[in-house]
């Protein structure tokens, strides 16, 4: 027997079972079709009950197996469920943290930048300050200077004119007064001496005063120290420009004793003085001055001016 006569022998075996088999089912469902008839025909007769709305069914919403606070660590969903958690929160603070810091970065870098330029401000203000401050003291000097030479210029003129404009005194020589000789042969011990003062000056002399010391001592040319004690200050009215002043009443003693002496020459008549007087400005000037008779006939007035004691100012 070949192998495709087999396999047409097998497959109608198949088909005659398969056939025994459907046929008892389908009389089984026909039967109870049959006895399913008359209960349906019983039920289509009985009297039905109202119908009721029909309600919406409301489903929960879908939770997960665990809460927030609930922990189950039994439950391997409920674990996956926090871990799901946790992971998400770590997430979000992680996205929130890395946020913050790039606005913080931004910040800072902003605050820098001004601070910079601030910074650059400032030091440019500085600059012109430095600059400004430089160019006022150099100005502050120059006023100065120019301050300094406009005081020395005004001292300058001021001293100028001053001195252009003083008043200044000269004592001329001494003049002896003959009236205590009576006769050649008597000689009298004391003699008077005047003098005469003059202003040389272009402006008035004020508060002129004048001491003077009238004596007999050695010879006409020797040095020696004034001495003013016990002599009185004479103060005299103001002397215009140009114009003069005597005065007189100054005693000469001993002339008797040393009138030999005068005659050879190896005595004199010293007058020794100092005047004084103020300008218009205020300024006191003074002036020294000391004659002596140089001439055997001293009561003709013969009198010179001494190598010492004259000076003025």
């Amino acid at each position: 027997m070949s192998g495709s006569n087999r396999g047409i022998i097998v497959a109608l075996v198949g088909w005659l079972i398969l056939a025994n088999t459907q046929q008892p089912r389908n009389e089984t469902s026909s039967e109870q079709a049959s006895a399913a008839k008359p209960q349906q025909q019983r039920r289509a007769q009985a009297p039905r009950p109202p119908a009721e709305p029909v309600q919406p069914v409301n489903r929960a919403p879908q939770q997960p197996p665990c809460g927030p606070s609930q922990y189950q660590s039994k439950d391997d969903l409920c674990a996956q469920w926090k871990a799901a958690d946790a992971a998400s929160d770590a997430a979000f603070w992680a996205m929130l943290s890395f946020t913050l810091g790039i606005v913080g970065t931004i910040g800072l870098f902003w605050t820098l930048y001004y601070t910079r330029k601030a910074v650059r401000v400032a030091v440019d203000a500085s600059k012109d300050a430095d600059e400004a401050l430089g160019i006022a003291s150099k100005n502050a000097n120059a006023a100065g200077r120019a301050a300094k030479a406009a005081l020395e210029g005004n001292s300058i003129a001021r001293e100028s004119m001053r001195r252009q404009l003083r008043p200044f005194l000269y004592v001329g020589l001494p003049k002896i007064s003959h009236e205590h000789m009576h006769s050649i042969n008597y000689i009298a011990d004391t003699a008077g001496v005047w003098l005469r003062l003059r202003n040389h000056g272009k402006t008035p002399a004020h508060n002129v005063q004048m001491i003077v010391n009238c004596f007999v001592g050695g010879v006409w040319n020797e040095p020696f120290e004034s001495d003013f004690e016990g002599k009185t200050i004479v103060h005299m009215a103001d002397i215009p420009p140009e114009d003069e002043r005597e005065r007189d009443g100054y005693t000469v003693l001993g002339i008797e004793e040393a009138h030999p002496h005068l005659r050879a020459g190896t005595q004199s008549i010293f007058v020794d003085g100092v005047l004084s007087y103020s300008d218009g400005f205020g300024e006191r000037y003074s002036t020294r001055f000391r004659y002596a008779s140089t001439e055997g006939e001293y009561d003709n007035s013969k009198f010179s001016v001494t190598p010492e004691g004259n000076v003025a100012t």
